[in-house]
């Protein structure tokens, strides 16, 4: 994705807010709970990808940007 980045656009034409996911939750639990978070934090952080894979597809321009939105869908 970095690579097609710098090929497709100059060094300040894109500036993408991409969300951080908070680890101070995860970071500070153990055992059981530790797995539960992780679990809750990866479910979300793939339907967030989901979401924006479907409101980019409308807006991308170069055709593997496309498919590769399109996969993203598939395989979340």
């Amino acid at each position: 994705l970095q690579a097609w980045k710098k090929q497709w656009h100059s060094k300040d034409d894109v500036k993408a807010d991409v969300p951080k996911m908070d680890m101070t939750k995860l970071e500070s639990s153990q055992g059981s709970e530790f797995d539960k978070t992780f679990l809750e934090m990866m479910s979300q952080h793939h339907q967030d990808g989901i979401q924006m894979a479907k409101g980019a597809q409308a807006n991308l321009q170069h055709k593997e940007g496309k498919d590769f939105a399109e996969k993203t869908i598939k395989k979340q």
